[in-house]
C-alpha cells in the first residue's frame, strides 16, 4: 500500500478506511464493522500511480470524499 486514510463514508458511526495501492494502481474503500474488522465495499482504478490519499468532504455535500496524488 502506498497510502491509507480513515473517514466515515456511509454516514454509519464507525470508522471506514481508504487505502491506495501504488503498484496496481487502485483505490480500495473498506467499510468498518464497528468491531475493529473492515470489508471491502469498493475499488477504483487510477490513471496515475497513487501516492498519498486522503478523504474529507471536498465539495461540502456531507458525504466524505478520496483525493490522491502521486
Amino acid at each position: 500500500m502506498s497510502g491509507i486514510d480513515a473517514a466515515n463514508f456511509n454516514n454509519d458511526g464507525k470508522v471506514d478506511l481508504v487505502a491506495a495501492d501504488a503498484a496496481a494502481q487502485v483505490v480500495y474503500r473498506l467499510l468498518g464493522n464497528g468491531n475493529g474488522t473492515f470489508t471491502l465495499s469498493g475499488t477504483g482504478a487510477t490513471a496515475l500511480v497513487p501516492g498519498t490519499v486522503l478523504a474529507g468532504d471536498v465539495n461540502g455535500d456531507g458525504i466524505s470524499d478520496v483525493i490522491t496524488d502521486r
